[in-house]
């Protein structure tokens, strides 16, 4: 969006337009970009595709389905990996610079 917004700016304003147009289309490619985002997938497992990770998950589930069932308790059903915790994301290089730099705080 920052990327669409600067360029659009320039081009908009070289162009002659009114301002409107140089938030309005960046407004409008953000809003495409969320919609496009919202129906990617998060877990490839859900589309069958398998990988290398998803085989070592399955793998780990059905250790754990099987000690689970030896005990008579239910395993229940592979919820795919965790979620990240804030901790852990800002143990990702470059994320808590990122994150200060753009102002998620």
């Amino acid at each position: 969006g920052d990327i669409t917004a600067a360029l659009c700016t320039a081009w908009v304003l070289g162009m002659g337009w009114t301002y409107w147009w140089a938030l309005l289309i960046p407004a409008l490619t953000n809003i495409a970009w969320a919609f496009l985002t919202m129906t990617l997938v998060a877990d490839p497992y859900d589309m069958g595709i398998i990988t290398p990770e998803v085989k070592v998950r399955m793998a780990k589930f059905e250790a754990k389905k099987k000690e689970m069932a030896e005990r008579g308790e239910d395993a229940g059903e592979d919820s795919g990996p965790a979620p990240i915790s804030y901790v852990a994301a800002f143990q990702i290089p470059m994320v808590a610079q990122y994150a200060f730099a753009f102002g998620f705080f």
